[in-house]
């Protein structure tokens, strides 16, 4: 999921490059047709929306932790509200301030998936110190915080 969210806003950014938002009316655009990269950022919008339903779906029947669940659970609806929010752009002719919260919602949509990705890599599981490690003479306040006195 998080290879697909950050192809989606690599596609994203290439058409806000494109686009008549891409900064001062004097930086030249790139050099794409904005109609065909439009298309592709919501092929890859599609992709994104179909693969996190049904990671969500497998996550619940799977009974995965509560955080992949939480996470996947929040990417669906977090997805939904900026397609909603793009297409809206793209029908009524991208409006700078849609355009801007657009931009903030893939902020957040980025920090989720990271999250979520995260939550399902066991990356926050703290290990306790090795045998002979007196933790609590290096840092006593990551002793108390994570109970491991």
């Amino acid at each position: 999921l998080l290879l697909a969210t950050v192809a989606v806003l690599i596609a994203g950014s290439v058409v806000t490059g494109t686009g008549p938002h891409a900064g001062s009316v004097k930086v030249v655009r790139l050099p794409f047709d904005p109609r065909s990269v439009t298309q592709l950022h919501a092929d890859l919008v599609f992709l994104l929306v179909g693969l996190t339903i049904a990671t969500a779906i497998a996550a619940r029947a799977l009974a995965a932790p509560r955080a992949v669940v939480t996470g996947t659970t929040a990417l669906v609806g977090l997805e939904i509200a900026q397609a909603a929010l793009g297409f809206t752009q793209y029908f009524t002719g991208t409006p700078a301030a849609l355009a801007a919260v657009h931009a903030l919602g893939s902020a957040v949509l980025l920090g989720v998936a990271a999250w979520t990705h995260l939550s399902t890599t066991g990356a926050g599981v703290v290990l306790p110190p090795p045998n002979g490690f007196d933790l609590a003479s290096v840092a006593p306040q990551t002793t108390e915080r994570l109970n491991l006195a």
